[in-house]
């Protein structure tokens, strides 16, 4: 079972059950805004950060999607796009710039190195340059962060998508092959 670390209500109604449950395997965490229909929030890093202690005692890993960003920035490059071609990948990729992902996970990285109990990993990677930090931070905390990416980050290169393809939307988005490229290479080295 993994059940989602959502904003103050679970903080303040199931958080203490949520972790004495032995069915629960981890806790996953989304730092980016979503849709009310997905029916939950996000949490920031600050809210994280306030259950910590607890999370360290749990024992369990908190799982992040990692792209950081407010509703503000979101709406303001969805209307930018809106401007643009809505068959072009491109256009899509723009609404969510790596800039996100990095900084969720500095903001993950500044949580671990500040409570050494936690555990966590990060979901869906899929901006290589995010891949020296996390390298830096698995040798400073050894067996405290792991890391996974999809398959459609491996196999597919946002610059080589067709006009018109919708299926492979993500978030975080498919980036470009020399990104692709870099990603097998942190595959490879054991980064990810």
């Amino acid at each position: 079972m993994l059940r989602s670390l959502v904003g103050s209500e679970m903080c303040i109604r199931d958080r203490h059950e949520l972790l004495r449950d032995l069915r629960v395997l981890g806790i996953k965490a989304f730092l980016s805004p979503l849709p009310a229909a997905a029916g939950f929030s996000a949490v920031t890093p600050a809210e994280i950060g306030r259950v910590a202690s607890e999370i360290e005692q749990s024992s369990l890993p908190i799982l992040v999607h990692c792209e950081l960003m407010r509703a503000s920035e979101i709406d303001r490059l969805l209307a930018r796009a809106a401007e643009g071609d809505p068959r072009d990948f491109q256009n899509f990729v723009g609404t969510r710039p790596t800039e996100f992902e990095r900084s969720a996970i500095q903001a993950l990285i500044e949580i671990l190195a500040e409570y050494p109990g936690i555990r966590a990993h990060i979901v869906h990677l899929s901006d290589a340059g995010s891949l020296e930090p996390i390298r830096k931070a698995k040798a400073a905390m050894p067996g405290r962060l792991t890391v996974e990416t999809c398959p459609h980050y491996l196999r597919y290169a946002a610059d080589k998508i067709p006009r018109g393809e919708t299926r492979l939307k993500s978030f975080p988005p498919i980036r470009g092959s020399s990104n692709r490229e870099m990603l097998w290479a942190g595959l490879q080295d054991g980064t990810i």
